[in-house]
């Protein structure tokens, strides 16, 4: 494959040799609990106002407090990746609101 780019073959045959460049850093089972417990708790954040409040109030609260994680999330990804942090929040909630609405028409579909 490195034949294939001629001219970033020296610089990618210098980093392989001497073991530079992007390598994983960390313990894989610890990085892999870590993801456990994001993912848990991601999983949990629209759940959990279902078991707290009644059906009207929790629907509410679980739009509102999804939205906000979204556009922190939106807002990490803008810092992180050195974009526009307002172009990054509207990918991100356009990309969750068009996911929601693909589950909602399947559901219906399949109902």
């Amino acid at each position: 494959m490195v034949n294939n780019h001629p001219d970033t073959k020296p610089s990618t045959l210098a980093s392989l040799e001497l073991g530079s460049g992007d390598q994983p850093s960390g313990q894989p089972v610890v990085q892999s609990l870590w993801m456990l417990i994001t993912d848990l708790f991601a999983a949990a954040v629209p759940v959990v106002p279902f078991a707290l409040l009644g059906l009207s109030a929790a629907r509410l609260t679980s739009l509102a407090v999804t939205f906000v994680l979204l556009v922190g999330l939106g807002i990490g990804r803008g810092l992180v990746g050195d974009r526009n942090i307002a172009r990054t929040v509207v990918e991100t909630v356009t990309i969750a609101a068009a996911a929601a609405g693909a589950g909602i028409g399947i559901g219906t579909l399949v109902a």
